[in-house]
């Protein structure tokens, strides 16, 4: 997964570098399903990530133990379990609250036990099953107490209610009904978690920020675009993401018209070594990262950036994206 959490930690500099906060009208891309439904507390957080594919994947029930940790006991049931969604919220890798949804009563009650074996101290981690789903909280700061207090609460709110703005940003990913996104969400760009992300990645981020000009944009929304494979394997590399086609769209509103919108992403690209070329009827920026391709280009005042393992694929999802 380094790819991804290096391209988001870069992109979102990116739209730094160009983009302000800026009222953005709801538009009518296509999103994960029941994502409109969704529920969140009612509280400040830096990423929302919402996870739905059109049917449950298969997970091995190791991945609910921790990285170090050994099965102890035998809690009966299969070695894999069925994960139908999942909703999280957090302010940093080591603060976060979510809901994890699953197939079947059972599922859940595996996955809840197994993770209430898990020995993590620093932060602590709680777990609460209820039916279906399992409540997972990790941290142990006044922001995590309030979260707790409000899951299984009438507090939930929708994301459009928290943010509407976040949520109208989402709405312009692209138009994909035969290939909707499997999971999307937003990342702020305000805070600690993009240098957070990308010192997880082991990548270096210190100045570009600066080299970009900063002129900031709240939040960055992305789609999440793959072809899911009925059970997901122990390894989750590169190689696995490139055959399952797997992309991102990631699309931030700027606070100016097009026309200079189109002048500052043509300034960033220059300053990071993109080169111009042709999709179709219009010019895009482009950049071979080392292990994945990315697209950057605006469509009015809104900038859109695609990225995926292969550069066919980071074109075809720029051009959904582009599209009218």
């Amino acid at each position: 997964m380094r790819i991804y959490a290096t391209v988001l930690a870069i992109l979102s500099f990116i739209m730094l570098g160009v983009a302000c906060s800026s009222e953005v009208d709801e538009g009518g891309g296509t999103l994960p399903p029941g994502i409109g439904d969704d529920l969140v507390p009612d509280v400040e957080y830096e990423v929302y990530l919402y996870f739905n594919p059109d049917s449950p994947v298969v997970v091995d029930r190791s991945r609910f133990l921790g990285a170090d940790q050994e099965e102890v006991v035998t809690l009966g049931g299969d070695d894999q379990v069925y994960i139908a969604s999942v909703s999280m919220v957090a302010t940093s890798l080591q603060q976060f609250g979510g809901i994890l949804g699953f197939a079947t009563t059972s599922d859940a009650a595996l996955a809840g036990n197994l993770l209430a074996q898990n020995p993590v101290e620093e932060p602590p981690t709680t777990t609460q099953v209820s039916t279906t789903s399992v409540q997972i909280i990790r941290g142990d700061a006044e922001w995590t107490t309030a979260v707790s207090n409000q899951y299984g609460s009438t507090e939930l709110v929708s994301l459009k209610e928290r943010n509407p703005q976040v949520w109208n940003m989402l709405t312009h990913l692209p138009v994909s009904e035969d290939e909707p996104p499997v999971g999307a969400g937003f990342i702020s760009a305000g805070g600690d978690i993009i240098q957070e992300i990308a010192n997880n990645a082991g990548i270096e981020v210190t100045g570009l920020d600066t080299a970009f000009g900063i002129v900031r944009v709240n939040n960055v929304a992305f789609g999440i675009y793959s072809d899911l494979p009925e059970t997901i394997p122990d390894e989750i590399d590169v190689e696995l993401l490139d055959s399952l086609d797997t992309g991102v769209v990631l699309v931030g509103g700027a606070g100016y018209a097009g026309v200079a919108v189109a002048f500052l992403v043509r300034s960033i690209a220059g300053k990071i070594g993109m080169e111009t070329i042709n999709l179709e009827n219009t010019n895009a920026r482009y950049l071979e990262l080392e292990d994945g391709h990315l697209v950057l280009r605006n469509k009015g005042s809104l900038i859109y950036a695609t990225v995926a393992g292969s550069r066919s694929r980071a074109e075809e999802l720029m051009l959904r994206a582009l599209a009218e």
